[in-house]
Parts: C-alpha cells; structure tokens; sequence
C-alpha cells in the first residue's frame, strides 16, 4: 500500500532482490513475485469474494507490525515520530509505531488505508489491530491506558469516513496482553450497533508481557460478551489442546500419519493434492491462466502459471 499512498516516496522494490527491509528467520519478507503482480493476484481475488458475497476486512490504523514493515524509504524522507517502546520484540525503526496520537501520523496511517480501499476493497468492514504486542510503558497501567486511548482514536477516525462501516476488533493482543475484567471495561465504553470483537484464541492461557500469570482462559468466554456484544471466534481453534484427547482425533492422526509416510510397499499416499509453482514471475500486467494438476501422488502433484490468456482461468482455482 506504501506505493500506492506514496508513490513519490516509496519505489516499488525488486523483487529479484532481498527486501531492504528483509531480516532474518520470519522477519524476511522477501517477495516471491513482484508486489505489482501480487496487486493484480489480490485485486482477482477480492473480486471474486466480494462477487459472490462475502466480505473482507479491510486494516486500518497502527498497521506497523513484523509482517508489515515501513519502508525505508518512507522512514528517511517522511521521518514518522514513534510511540514510545519500552523493550518487547520492537524496536526497530521499521516496526515502531507512529505516534498517532498526533493528528499528522494517524492521518498518514489513514492514506494506507484509503490507497487499499482504493485499489482493492470495500470500507464496509475496517480491521485494526491496535497496539498489538506493544509495551509502550513499563507500568501496567500507563500501558493498557495508551491502548484504550489509541483504540478509541483509531474508531473515531474510520467512523469519521465511513460511519455505517462495522470495526473489526483482533483479540489478539487482548489475549496476549490484556486480562478478561480490562476487555469487557473496553466494551462497554464502544458501540456494539458497530463493532465485531475478533477471537482467534479460544484455547488461550497465557501471560502477560510482563511476565504476569493470566488465570484461566483469557478469550470470549470471560469477555462478558455473550448476548451482549458482537463477537465471533475461530482460526486458531485448530490447535484446540483437547481437541487431541479424543478417540476419532487419534484415529484421524493415525490416518494422517499412515498417509504422510505413504504404504508398506513404499507407494505415494493417495491423498489428492494441489501445489503451485511457477518457472519466473509473469510479468506484472499480463493475464495469467493458472492449471492446477490433481495428482494422487505426492510427487506427481504440480501447478503451473502460464502467460496464455483466455478470459476465464481454466481448471481448478
């Protein structure tokens, strides 16, 4: 979104090249096709969703995260002041946040989402993190208090434009940093006619990021939400530990684990799969036609992206 909000500022990086921004492990986020083609894949898909009803959240607000890092390029021509950040995994000029509670910042995280809107989406549902995993103050208190502030600043911003959007609220960092009694204070303090709480961490139990023990599980069920405020969870139910325990889970990773190494007589599992590859990245503009190949062997099961454009993909998308 930096080239488009910004496009005499920020270049569109190579993406035969490391990011410059690119740091080690799951800090690199170096491009496998080039962030002008990937427009085009998200564009294609957005289409489709919103074609057939469906909505999809669009970020707002304090958006500077690991996964999505400022620029440097922005960083030394624009010069963001930063929220403070008193330690945690943050620290980096790329990943602080901009000072938001200054009008100019909170307006220059606001372009972001206008260019995405823009190029992309719909303002229907607006998604915000807020000041996910950030310890901005070493005391507790001071901390959860800039989160409030910042959260009810970011609403009344995207409300100001979009006043008949819903706000999507990640229950990420409420999980993580948050206890149960502090969410459902929040909550009562925000428009339930307006706002969806998010929880992907049904199964959570956790500490704080001072080290302060969460008793219990700290997600919707403790949130005072239930016949009282939007909310709806998933995602990382998944991973549900008790999910584990019972018989037919067993024997579903048994069946997993007999098809992961294949038979006795050294056959490939005969599982249906799917994969995607292509030799280059195709060239940002052309209209590409993607074949998927259904194998029922692992190693047979390939896709292939050609430049060869007939107005519809063919096959399996």
């Amino acid at each position: 979104a930096f080239q488009k909000a910004y496009p005499d500022v920020v270049d569109y990086p190579d993406p035969a090249k490391p990011l410059p921004e690119a740091m080690p492990g799951y800090n690199n986020r170096s491009l496998f096709w080039s962030l002008q083609f990937r427009g085009l894949l998200r564009k294609s898909v957005l289409d489709y969703a919103f074609d057939r009803g469906l909505m999809v959240p669009e970020d707002f607000g304090t958006m500077s995260h690991w996964y999505s890092r400022t620029p440097y390029q922005f960083l030394d021509t624009v010069k963001p002041d930063f929220l403070p950040q008193e330690g945690g995994c943050y620290g980096h000029p790329t990943d602080r946040v901009w000072d938001v509670r200054k009008d100019k910042w909170l307006d220059a995280y606001w372009k972001l989402t206008e260019a995405s809107i823009a190029a992309y989406g719909k303002p229907d549902l607006l998604h915000t993190i807020g000041l996910g995993e950030r310890l901005c103050y070493r005391d507790r208190a001071a901390n959860l208090r800039l989160k409030v502030d910042v959260l009810k600043r970011l609403i009344a911003k995207a409300k100001s434009h979009y006043p008949d959007s819903r706000i999507l609220l990640a229950g990420w960092d409420f999980y993580l940093t948050w206890h149960p009694e502090e969410v459902s204070g929040l909550l009562k303090e925000l428009d339930p006619k307006s706002t969806i709480v998010w929880d992907y961490e049904v199964d959570a139990v956790s500490n704080d990021l001072l080290g302060n023990k969460i008793k219990g599980a700290n997600n919707f069920t403790r949130w005072d939400v239930i016949g009282k405020f939007p909310y709806t969870f998933g995602l990382f139910i998944a991973y549900e530990k008790a999910l584990d325990r019972s018989s037919s889970s067993a024997s579903a990773r048994s069946r997993t684990t007999r098809s992961a190494r294949g038979t006795s007589s050294g056959r490939s599992p005969r599982t249906p799969t799917f994969s995607c590859s292509a030799t280059s990245p195709p060239t940002p503009g052309a209209r590409t036609r993607w074949t998927w190949t259904r194998s029922s062997r692992i190693s047979a099961a390939t896709a292939t992206a050609s430049r060869r454009t007939p107005s519809r993909p063919a096959g399996r998308t």
